[in-house]
């Protein structure tokens, strides 16, 4: 290869994490309708290690924990899938303006 270092040469250096979050996702029944309950796949999220990310819970959701991480922060996420169904999460990311950031 004309003498430059390929990718796979380049050695790796260890990921280290700004903040480790875990996710888990288990069925749970909850109120959507007064009076009934519904079964649904609940996700419940905790910040494990790290003080440059937060997890915060939707009070009254069943959805996924809203995770806060500055631009530039390396998260580790673990995902547990408690769900007799394979499962998959993904983000849906909304900048802040600089105004209402910590």
């Amino acid at each position: 290869m004309d003498g430059q270092a390929s990718f796979i040469d380049m050695p790796l250096e260890p990921f280290v994490p700004d903040a480790e979050i875990s996710i888990t996702a288990a069925e749970k029944m909850v109120s959507i309708m007064p009076g009934a309950q519904t079964g649904v796949w609940s996700y419940d999220g905790q910040l494990l290690s790290g003080s440059r990310g937060t997890v915060q819970a939707v009070p009254g959701s069943y959805l996924l924990p809203i995770i806060l991480a500055r631009s530039g922060i390396q998260l580790r996420i673990y995902f547990h899938n408690n769900l007799a169904e394979d499962s998959v999460i993904h983000p849906h990311i909304k900048l802040l303006p600089s105004s209402c950031r910590r």
